[in-house]
């Protein structure tokens, strides 16, 4: 009875330490007629990307140009009628 109870704890001992290794980093697909597709599994690092300029400025910059930009609708506005304002009677005093 010694022996039954010792190889069963024996068992449990080691099926412990089975699962508690590093998980083994591949994927495993089955398909309906029980083929099995095993591929090892890349971990994909987070890269952070380093910009070659001051990002915080270059970005209030460009904040700043949008608020600030002047919109030209002369070319959607009529031209203004030539204003004649010179009297009669001088005329021909003022050439233009």
């Amino acid at each position: 009875m010694k022996k039954l109870i010792f190889a069963t704890a024996l068992i449990i001992f080691a099926s412990s330490f089975a699962h508690a290794t590093a998980p083994k980093r591949v994927l495993t697909f089955k398909d309906t007629f029980g083929r099995i597709l095993t591929m090892p599994a890349i971990d994909e690092a987070a890269q952070e990307e380093a910009f070659p300029f001051d990002q915080p400025a270059v970005f209030k910059q460009a904040k700043l140009e949008t608020i600030n930009h002047i919109f030209d609708i002369s070319a959607m506005s009529k031209p203004e009628a030539e204003v004649d304002d010179i009297p009669g009677e001088l005329r021909n005093i003022i050439v233009r």
